[in-house]
């Protein structure tokens, strides 16, 4: 359950507002973000908006919270936006909110009342602020969404803050200023994500040749090549048959120049090779391998 306090503010010696307050967000250093108000609603008497307008004012904020616990903070140049509908039983419900925090591309604070809606509130954040591509929607490899996968990276990083406590029945997220406009931070959580997608074209490959035999248990007079690459540095050709993954290490046919040599290398030192690139052409797809490295069609 949220914790409801009571605020006050004081207009003369005589005159003095009261409502009550769940869902306090303040940001990082402390001023307020997000807050919801109930409070008496009628004719000449609405509470909920005297303390909206003292809030809105640069030269106010003088709302005291109840047993002393002091006022709120406001956020230096913010612009706060609010609402106020009638309950019935001449209650009033309102909430009010720093609209540079909440909403548009430079946006900063993520709120939902789930996880989930979390989540919505994060891709939208993303599609509209982030110039960054980036993974959308389900992949096999990470078991969920991959925003929901970036999010929780974000999190793991430090580089998403959680702003609400076990009083509230709001959660609230506040991104680091690094994350807006591409920062580094965030183009390593997109990376990690990629990665860890399998989307990389060499994490690709891996996955493929882990379905090869093992080195020296393939086919002699008809195996199957799994990937072809070719060094364009050196004008070699490397049809890869075999691959172990304990050694990480590939058996391949090499072609240079027609030369024909059998030979084992590192995965990582050969598929990472700025000068390698992946052979994808129809006379690439579903060829074999002999014993005399002569090339058979499926």
């Amino acid at each position: 359950m949220p914790n409801y306090i009571k605020v006050f503010l004081k207009h003369s010696v005589d005159s003095v507002s009261i409502a009550t307050v769940k869902n306090v967000i303040n940001n990082r250093d402390g001023a307020l973000v997000y807050a919801e108000f109930v409070g008496d609603y009628s004719k000449g008497n609405n509470p909920i908006k005297r303390m909206f307008d003292e809030i809105k004012d640069p030269r106010g904020f003088n709302i005291v919270i109840e047993n002393g616990g002091g006022y709120f903070k406001r956020k230096p140049n913010a612009k706060y936006a609010s609402k106020i509908e009638e309950v019935g039983r001449k209650q009033a419900f309102g909430l009010i909110y720093d609209e540079e925090s909440l909403r548009g591309k430079n946006a900063k604070i993520l709120l939902g009342r789930t996880n989930e809606e979390v989540i919505v509130a994060f891709k939208k954040w993303l599609s509209e602020s982030q110039p960054l591509p980036y993974l959308k929607g389900f992949n096999e490899e990470l078991n969920m969404d991959a925003e929901a996968y970036l999010f929780s990276v974000l999190l793991e990083r430090d580089l998403v803050y959680k702003l609400h406590d076990s009083g509230c029945d709001m959660l609230a997220y506040q991104l680091k200023d690094s994350l807006v406009g591409a920062g580094e931070d965030m183009q390593k959580a997109i990376l990690k994500v990629i990665k860890d997608a399998n989307l990389l074209e060499v994490d690709r490959i891996k996955k493929v040749l882990k379905k090869a035999p093992k080195i020296g248990e393939a086919d002699s007079d008809k195996a199957k090549v799994y990937v072809s690459i070719k060094d364009l540095k050196d004008n070699k050709i490397y049809h890869a048959i075999e691959y172990t993954v304990s050694s990480d290490t590939v058996f391949c046919l090499v072609d240079k120049d027609g030369d024909i040599l059998w030979e084992e290398h590192s995965f990582t030192a050969l598929f990472s090779n700025e000068q390698t690139v992946i052979l994808k052409g129809d006379e690439y797809k579903d060829i074999y391998l002999d014993v005399n490295g002569k090339v058979l069609a499926a």
